[in-house]
């Protein structure tokens, strides 16, 4: 008997049949809540076992992933993370959920950032806030996409990292630009996530402000712009700032005036924000309290 005459088989009026070849064919219209009920169990078990071992591969690929970038972070730091503390139920509890999340999610649960932060959390001097803002971070940043992360880095960009008071122009516009020119994706931000961002607890977002000092913060930050009037300062920033013009325009645009940052978002933008430049190193310290 040939493969095909296997799988074919007559049927009465009203009958079920399944086939049990590489496909599960259904011939039959009208089907009880039983005879679905039996096609689920069948499909399932015809095909769990494989997308179970297919799925432990994968997640067995992605923890090596996330241990690779985990034990290079280690690596650099070894002058300033104490190892013994991994032996703290609480610091396990968050190499437990960065696992978790690294199986389930691979290079999308942004591995990079979760070592980064869990690396942090073994530093010798890290705080005790600063230590929990972190742990709350390893629970978030799994659930975000490239574009959240890069919008928290580019608000503390604007909002909260500043120069001295006295850098002038040319090294302000240079500055602004190397730490914000590849965050690109800023670009894409929409309401919905602004509200992901303010679900998650990393922003706190209001619809309504009474004034937008979004410029006004900056001419206040720097001595060269002490003597430039409050209505003539846009232009004057255009004109001498043009690379810093633009960001802030972006943030008006995004509505980053009405945006603040929680201190768990400020620990998740400042791990990237020191990921993708080498210019300038923020201190979690500094910014969270």
């Amino acid at each position: 008997m040939s493969l095909v005459d296997n799988l074919n088989q007559e049927s009465g009026e009203n009958s079920l049949n399944y086939q049990a070849g590489k496909d599960i064919v259904i011939h039959k219209y009208g089907l009880e809540y039983k005879e679905v009920k039996d096609i689920v169990e069948l499909l399932f078990d015809k095909n769990f076992p494989k997308l179970q071992e297919d799925a432990l591969k994968k997640a067995e690929g992605f923890v090596q992933d996330f241990y690779t970038e985990f034990e290079e972070k280690l690596k650099e730091k070894i002058d300033k993370v104490d190892i013994e503390k991994l032996s703290d139920p609480d610091i396990q509890a968050d190499l437990n959920n960065a696992i978790k999340s690294a199986a389930r999610k691979g290079s999308k649960g942004n591995l990079d950032i979760l070592a980064e932060l869990l690396s942090e959390r073994l530093e010798v001097d890290t705080t005790e806030i600063v230590s929990m803002m972190i742990s709350e971070a390893i629970k978030v940043v799994p659930n975000l996409n490239k574009k959240h992360i890069q919008f928290l880095t580019f608000l503390f960009g604007i909002k909260h990292f500043c120069f001295n008071r006295d850098t002038q122009a040319p090294s302000l516009d240079a500055g602004k630009r190397l730490l914000l020119r590849d965050l690109e994706l800023v670009k894409e931000i929409n309401l919905t996530d602004i509200q992901v961002l303010e679900f998650y607890g990393l922003i706190r977002y209001s619809e309504i402000i009474m004034e937008d000092l979004t410029f006004e913060d900056i001419r206040n930050k720097y001595d060269i712009f002490s003597t430039i009037s409050k209505d003539t300062f846009e232009q004057h920033l255009r004109n001498e700032c043009p690379s810093l013009y633009s960001y802030l325009e972006l943030f008006k645009n995004k509505a980053g005036a009405n945006i603040k940052i929680t201190p768990v978002g400020k620990s998740i933008a400042i791990t990237f924000f020191n990921n993708v430049q080498n210019y300038y190193k923020a201190e979690h310290e500094r910014f969270i309290y």
